[in-house]
């Protein structure tokens, strides 16, 4: 049997200012299977948005140094 996912966690790339954001919670919302969008306030999930910054940012720079790519 399959794996029921009842909700899909997106973390912003940085902290944007709430009404900024009003346009892309809206886009969100449009799609299929959405029920509602739920903003997070950048204190309360701040662990995992900086390990994945870190991750996405940080790792693939090192991993060039190491390679020799960033000569």
């Amino acid at each position: 049997m399959t794996t029921r996912i009842s909700s899909l966690t997106v973390i912003l790339d940085h902290d944007i200012r709430e009404d900024d954001v009003r346009s892309l919670v809206d886009a969100i919302r449009m799609l299929v299977h959405v029920a509602d969008v739920i903003s997070t306030p950048a204190d309360s999930i701040g662990e995992m948005v900086a390990l994945t910054r870190y991750r996405d940012k940080v790792i693939p720079k090192i991993i060039d140094v190491l390679l020799g790519k960033d000569q």
